[in-house]
């Protein structure tokens, strides 16, 4: 009877999968997955995930301090979250440890590198998984506050600027709502697929002030994949803050002239990114915000947006339209 051994044979199955790069043994391997399934009269693949990977990530987590980007812990790690993205996190009391010691206490800059680029790629394609957290709210704080943001602070060095890179762009794989590549999850109602990740405001509150400035730094960086992303997660930082309707003056005002200066960047991209982010920044303005009071700011907003009309290229003018 395989269901007395389900356990062992779930753990080997698993384990020689996350081991092979080899397509049809990947297929195999999940045939047999989706066979111990029915022996075990789960409703489906993730039933059985959510059932045995806790053991996996658990079996793991003791040697994460000496993982390296070839250890064999790694690649059970990388299909834990590609293959059981809603097992893996409905257990961020494993899971946030892990990446505590890889991300913050490690050393290692290709292997931080390589688990944002998990990351993102598991909130890319989450397909709603996140909201059906229980304790959502705890994993957004602890991994923002405590894993992501400290990857956002400039240091010197060519490493250092990669990892920044690819931990703005994890923070915009887990803000963007339309995730999925724009696909909306037919599953839930529209009003859900159209919600803030962040179900209370007081949890958002909790972060965006110090997001928020970091994000204004990072505009300025070096890279310029650092500095479109980081617009990008700005624009999406805001879009939250204006949904909770936490806006005050002074969040506009400390954002928007760094917005600005990317007017001029040498990258059209950016460029591009400016425009969107700035008519956002200024759009979540209250209704009742003093035009007079704030007369300076909005005439070098609309002075600024002038020059830029006679841009040679006719895309960013039409943008600025």
């Amino acid at each position: 009877d395989c269901s007395v051994i389900a356990g062992e044979l779930f753990t080997t199955i698993f384990t020689a999968w996350s081991m092979t790069q080899d397509p049809q043994l990947q297929e195999l391997s999940k045939d047999l997955m989706i066979i111990l399934s029915k022996i075990e009269n789960s409703k489906d693949l993730e039933d059985l995930y959510i059932c045995y990977l806790p053991s996996i990530l658990h079996d793991i987590k003791a040697s994460t301090n000496s993982w390296t980007i070839h250890s064999a812990e790694l690649c059970i790690f990388r299909l834990c979250l590609t293959e059981g993205k809603t097992a893996a996190l409905q257990n961020i009391d494993i899971l946030l440890p892990i990446l505590r010691v890889i991300i913050v206490e490690g050393d290692d800059p290709e292997l931080k590198l390589k688990v944002f680029i998990l990351l993102s790629e598991l909130f890319l394609h989450r397909k709603g998984c996140l909201r059906q957290m229980s304790d959502l709210n705890e994993f957004l704080v602890d991994f923002l506050k405590d894993i992501l943001m400290p990857s956002l602070v400039w240091t010197a060095g060519r490493s250092a600027e990669a990892l920044r890179t690819a931990a703005v762009g994890c923070l915009c794989a887990l803000l963007d709502e339309t995730s999925d590549y724009g696909e909306v999850d037919a599953n839930i109602s529209e009003s859900e697929n159209n919600a803030s990740i962040f179900s209370e405001a007081t949890v958002f509150l909790s972060i965006f002030k110090d997001l928020r400035t970091t994000l204004v730094s990072l505009i300025d960086d070096n890279s310029r994949k650092t500095r479109l992303f980081a617009l990008r997660a700005l624009y999406l930082l805001m879009r939250n803050a204006k949904r909770f309707c936490c806006i005050v003056d002074e969040d506009v005002m400390g954002t928007y002239p760094a917005v600005m200066k990317r007017l001029d960047d040498g990258c059209d991209e950016v460029r591009s990114a400016a425009i969107e982010t700035l008519v956002l920044v200024w759009g979540t303005l209250p209704r009742d915000y003093d035009i007079e009071f704030g007369r300076s700011h909005v005439d070098y907003l609309y002075t600024s947006a002038l020059v830029h009309l006679d841009d040679p290229e006719k895309r960013f003018q039409e943008l600025m339209l």
